[in-house]
């Protein structure tokens, strides 16, 4: 099992800087995440995007979360709504 375990350990320190760089290149583009998956929240159809039908207002669940673009001095912009479900 050594070669496995080898083999895992430099994935996993691949996976790391590949996570690091794109953290990186987010924060200098202004790219975060917002809304946790699991997170409880009012539907509103121009900041979610819904699995299943259902009313504005209703709450749902958070899915996946969405990301946002926020800019100095500028109004922060959705750029993939977080995915919800009805209950």
């Amino acid at each position: 099992m050594p070669d496995e375990g080898k083999l895992i350990s430099d994935f996993s320190g691949r996976a790391k800087q590949v996570s690091q760089v794109v953290q990186s290149l987010a924060k200098r583009l202004h790219i975060s995440l917002f809304l946790d998956t699991g997170e409880l929240v009012q539907f509103d159809p121009a900041q979610h995007d819904s699995i299943n039908e259902g009313p504005i207002g209703a709450s749902v669940l958070v899915v996946k979360p969405g990301t946002r673009k926020t800019e100095p001095n500028r109004s922060p912009r959705i750029l993939l709504k977080p995915k919800v479900k009805h209950s």
